[in-house]
């Protein structure tokens, strides 16, 4: 049994993902702005791809694209050596003394 995606299934299902891109914590706005001036010639090409033998496409990291992956909250019990503060996760720079909250006195 093939599976054929028609071209009214993709138009929906672009739609929906552009919905949720749009709504993710970190929207490529530019990105989808650019592949809406050929959208008709980039869902064909696409299209063509889906409906296609070859799966190879899927793996491409053009195709995949990147990610980012956002820290919402850094949590340790360890305290640094001077003042009580939390530590700084690896590869981060913070003000110690605007952006770091002094942990409540009792807490390890």
């Amino acid at each position: 049994m093939e599976l054929t995606v028609t071209p009214a299934e993709l138009g929906i299902a672009f739609r929906k993902a552009k919905v949720d891109l749009y709504y993710s914590t970190n929207p490529s706005l530019f990105a989808i702005s650019d592949y809406e001036e050929n959208l008709e010639e980039n869902l064909k090409r696409l299209l063509k791809k889906i409906n296609g033998r070859s799966t190879t496409w899927v793996k491409d990291s053009d195709f995949l694209g990147t990610w980012t992956l956002a820290l919402w909250q850094f949590q340790s019990s360890h305290r640094s050596s001077n003042e009580g503060f939390k530590p700084v996760p690896d590869g981060f720079a913070m003000d110690r003394l605007k952006d770091r909250k002094v942990l409540p006195k009792g807490e390890a």
